[in-house]
C-alpha cells in the first residue's frame, strides 16, 4: 500500500491510497478530502497475463463504470486479438450491454432498452492492431452500433492514416476521409491529399492538399 497526502498552505486538500494485492490480482484507488469523505474509488482486477479483466469505477459513491472482459486463453496473439467479449453492469450488478468479438472483430451485441445513465454513446470497444489499423466500437442510445476505422498499413499508430472510416451496424459507409502521401527518404510526409467520401455518387473526392517544406539538423 501507498499514500499520498496534498496540502496547501499547511491545509489538507486531499489523501490518496493506492492498494495492490498480488493474491488477487487486484488494486485498489482511494481518493478522499480533506474531511475524510471518500470522492473516488475504483478497482482493477487482473488475470495470470496480467489483462485487466475487471474494471469498477465510483466517483463521490456514484457507479461510473463496470465492465468485465473475457479473453481467449488459448490465443497466442496480443491482448486485442485476443479480446472475445466486453460485458457492462449496472448499479445492482446486472449486465445492461455486451458486445462479442471474433477475429478482431464485432460477432454480435446487444442493450438493454431505455437503459439509465450509464448507457452512454462514449462507452464502447477500442481494439488496436499495430501496424495495420485501429477499430472502436460505440454504442448508440439506441442500441445500434456504430464503427470507426482507422487504416495505417506498415506504421505504427495513427499519426499518418491512410484512411479512416465511420461505419453503420449493417457495414454501409457513413463517412471516410482518405490520404495519399508523397514522402521524402526518411518517409516523412512532403505533400499530402485529402479526400472525402460522396455519398451521392458513392465515389472519393480530393478536397485537400498540404504541403510542408522539412529541414533536419
Amino acid at each position: 500500500m501507498t499514500e499520498e497526502v496534498a496540502y496547501q498552505h499547511e491545509n489538507l486538500l486531499s489523501h490518496h491510497v493506492h492498494e495492490q494485492d498480488s493474491t488477487t490480482a487486484s488494486i485498489q484507488d482511494t481518493t478522499y478530502d480533506a474531511d475524510g469523505n471518500e470522492t473516488s474509488h475504483s478497482t482493477e482486477r487482473s488475470d495470470r497475463r496480467s489483462r485487466v479483466v475487471e474494471s469498477i469505477v465510483f466517483n463521490q459513491g456514484r457507479l461510473m463504470l463496470h465492465l468485465c472482459d473475457t479473453y481467449d486463453e488459448a490465443s497466442d496473439g496480443d491482448d486485442d486479438s485476443a479480446l472475445i467479449s466486453r460485458a457492462w453492469f449496472d448499479k445492482n450488478g446486472s449486465p445492461f450491454r455486451e458486445i462479442m468479438l471474433g477475429h478482431g472483430g464485432a460477432v454480435s451485441w446487444w442493450q438493454r432498452p431505455n437503459c439509465d445513465e450509464l448507457c452512454q454513446p462514449d462507452h464502447g470497444v477500442a481494439l488496436n492492431f499495430a501496424f495495420d489499423h485501429w477499430v472502436y466500437y460505440e454504442f448508440r442510445p439506441d442500441g445500434s452500433l456504430l464503427t470507426t476505422i482507422q487504416h495505417h498499413k506498415g506504421l505504427y499508430g495513427n499519426i499518418d492514416n491512410d484512411d479512416v472510416e465511420l461505419l453503420n451496424q449493417d457495414g454501409k459507409v457513413l463517412e471516410k476521409i482518405a490520404y495519399r502521401y508523397v514522402r521524402d527518404k526518411l518517409g516523412n510526409w512532403t505533400e499530402r491529399t485529402a479526400s472525402i467520401f460522396d455519398p451521392a455518387t458513392a465515389q472519393m473526392v480530393d478536397v485537400r492538399l498540404d504541403k510542408r517544406d522539412l529541414t533536419y539538423y
